[in-house]
């Protein structure tokens, strides 16, 4: 006990602390909010806030990242900020050239919403994109809308 007195001569034990108890954050990347949330509360980790962002790779509701990241040592009871996507980007076809029914089916499988369909004049066969907006190569989500221009 602190502050006891004791006779001169005697033996005191003493133990001495470590420290808190320090433990690695795991690596979380790729797993379910449930299951990554689990595997801190086991750890006697704690979660903190938590962000979501949209990925190129990792699905909706999985975990992209922790702060601190994997491998850090953190004392047990620290919380572990915990970044989910928000869904995959995903990058526009290039439908140009391609019949409205090809591209519909396309925009469908994609989970996209097709939005308007504009005819205009133009060379080709009739139904046959000649722009589209958002161009090719541009990073969309799930349930954006994409608009066609088609020959008249």
């Amino acid at each position: 006990m602190p502050d006891k007195k004791v006779k001169k001569g005697r033996i005191v034990n003493l133990s001495v602390s470590l420290g808190p108890e320090r433990i690695v954050v795991p690596a979380l990347s790729g797993l379910e909010f449930n299951k990554a949330k689990q595997i801190i509360d086991r750890l006697g980790l704690a979660v903190g806030d938590i962000d979501t962002i949209y990925s190129d790779s990792i699905g909706e509701g999985k975990v992209i990242q922790t702060v601190p990241e994997p491998e850090t040592e953190v004392k047990k009871g620290d919380a572990i900020k915990i970044i989910l996507s928000r869904g995959i980007l995903l990058k526009i076809p290039n439908l140009v050239g391609l019949k409205i029914d090809s591209a519909k089916v396309i925009i469908k499988n994609l989970n996209l919403i097709l939005g308007s369909i504009t005819e205009v004049e133009g060379t080709g066969e009739k139904g046959t994109i000649i722009v589209q907006n958002p161009q090719p190569d541009q990073l969309v989500n799930k349930g954006d809308t994409i608009n066609l221009m088609v020959v008249k």
